[in-house]
């Protein structure tokens, strides 16, 4: 082997054990404070009331927008400001463009011209032909959504 290469090996193992050591040394850190912490609380009463209300305040969400009216005026504010900013006047049309009707060149193959393109029998039997763990993933994710 060429030089170089060894050279970069040793360093490698060097950074390999150094890594090692690092993370080594901060979980007995993290364990070390957590130890610490836990007396603390064992050893001073108020300290440990002070520390579960910080945790709770700390959990606990705050409305990002506020009224000084009450939360009643905050959401009618908050909804016409919304109604205002997404009303629209900035698009085009307020109706969709017309479907493209697809070319029959652009089909991967041949439909009958009675047949639509989301007949409920071809559908049905298309997945019927699915693997189990396809139509199992298909289920699923239509459940999550």
């Amino acid at each position: 082997m060429p030089l170089g290469i060894l050279i970069r090996i040793d360093c490698w193992v060097l950074y390999k054990q150094a890594h090692r050591r690092f993370r080594s040394l901060v979980q007995s850190a993290k364990r070390k404070s957590w130890h610490k912490f836990c007396g603390a609380l064992e050893r001073d009463f108020s300290k440990a009331t002070a520390a579960i209300k910080r945790i709770k305040r700390n959990k606990e969400s705050s409305p990002t927008y506020s009224h000084p009216d009450g939360p009643a005026a905050s959401v009618a504010t908050m909804g016409s400001h919304l109604a205002t900013v997404y009303e629209g006047a900035l698009l085009n049309t307020a109706s969709r463009p017309a479907p493209v009707t697809p070319m029959v060149s652009d089909l991967p193959f041949c439909l009958p011209a009675d047949m639509s393109l989301f007949d409920t029998d071809t559908l049905v039997l298309c997945i019927k032909r699915l693997p189990l763990i396809k139509l199992l993933v298909l289920t699923i994710s239509r459940l999550r959504c």
